[in-house]
Parts: C-alpha cells; structure tokens; sequence
C-alpha cells in the first residue's frame, strides 16, 4: 500500500466515530508539499490549510460541495501552481463558483462563476504571488448528478487531490504519489495531508524528524503506535 494512502486511511479512521448526517465535514486540514525527490522532508515548500463539506439530500445524493483553503507558508525557491481535484462520475454536471480574497494572478483560476461537467480541477494559487493569509472558497452545486448513491455518505477526504505542478521542473506531484526516504526502502508521500490546520512544518532545510522524531517510525515500520506522529515533539 502507498504511503499517501496509510496516511488517508489513518484520518479517515479518525473520522469514522463522527455521526452521518446530510452534511458531511472534514476537520481543517494542513497540506504540506515537498517539490523535489529525495531532499529535505520538510513539507513546506507549500502548504495550505483546507477544509470541505458535502450536502446531500434524503436520498443520499450528492447535492453541493464547498471547500476553503488558506496558504499557509512557501519556503522553496521554486514556483508552483497548487491544484485542487475532484473527480466526479461521467455524467455529472454542476455550477461552480469561485471567491478570492485578492485579485487572481498568473494563471489562477479566476473568480465568478462557471458550469462544466466530468472532473473538476482548479488552479487555487500560482505561488509566485501567493502570501500567508491569501485565501480562495469554492463552491460546486450539482445540477445533475451521476454520482453513485451510497447507503450514507462517505468520508469526504479520500475524493480529492491536492496537488502540485513544479513550473521549474515540470515535474507533478499527486496525493497518491509518493518518493524514496533516506535510504530505508520506505516511502513517503510528496503531499502531506494531516487532520491539525495549525501544524507547524519544520523551517526550510530542517527534516520533519527533527521536530517530529515519529514521522520516521510511522513510514517506515507502519506501526500504528505512531499514526499521529505529528503531535509528538521532540523533547
């Protein structure tokens, strides 16, 4: 099993106790991403807080979804546009609408207001410009929907894709995706997704152990002891 997906699957069970109702939310989350193969681990070469909910209605059909996301920090020297994906089942159809708290530049995905159908993918911050604080709301009403209905709605985080396309490499990085870690035949994702918006990623050059000395035993001995790594500081 990829790293990215221990990761998902670890929250999704933190979510799991949580009762099901019409709208489903996701605690606020802290998305780190790392650039390059095989350098500093230290997910900070951006990262964003994010948040979603999903509305449905009597019949278990997807009706809304919202999303909200907040940039955090971008300590790498190269530039990157940030994505959001969502796929949705061939057929669907719905109306977008986009909100930003400054002006879109680069090639941002712009606000107002859109109607597509299939997968949704947009450009949430291009980080040339991008500071802490600036902050983009989305919002995805289905006027049509060919999403398979559910006996109750599922966890929201597992159907989306923060992701990252390195302008200076070319190279894209997915939730999925994952990169070799220090020797140890282990793997770590190059999109870090932990349910703790106000985690604190190492400074730029410093590796998550060095705050985070569990990060190390999680990834490479998948021991749940160590499935919230992140809230263990070294002493």
């Amino acid at each position: 099993m990829r790293p990215a997906l221990y990761a998902l699957l670890g929250i999704l069970a933190l979510l799991s106790s949580q009762a099901v109702t019409a709208e489903t939310e996701m605690p606020e989350l802290y998305v780190g991403f790392e650039d390059r193969s095989e350098r500093d681990y230290d997910y900070n070469d951006f990262g964003m807080t994010m948040s979603a909910s999903e509305t449905y209605d009597g019949a278990g059909t997807l009706t809304r979804v919202t999303l909200s996301f907040e940039a955090v920090c971008h300590l790498a020297g190269d530039a990157h546009d940030i994505h959001i994906a969502r796929g949705f089942a061939e057929g669907t159809r719905y109306s977008a609408s986009l909100r930003r708290n400054r002006q879109a530049q680069g090639s941002e995905t712009r606000e107002g207001r859109w109607r597509a159908q299939g997968d949704l993918d947009v450009l949430l911050f291009d980080t040339d410009g991008t500071l802490p604080r600036d902050s983009v709301t989305l919002v995805i009403d289905l006027t049509h929907s060919a999403e398979p209905r559910a006996s109750e709605p599922l966890s929201v985080l597992g159907r989306y894709d923060p992701w990252l396309d390195n302008r200076e490499t070319g190279e894209q990085h997915h939730v999925e995706d994952a990169q070799p870690y220090r020797g140890t035949g282990a793997e770590v994702p190059y999109v870090l997704i932990l349910p703790s918006a106000g985690w604190q990623p190492p400074s730029e050059w410093t590796c998550v152990t060095d705050l985070y000395p569990d990060f190390e035993q999680y990834y490479v001995t998948r021991d749940p002891r160590y499935a919230r790594w992140f809230e263990a500081e070294a002493r």
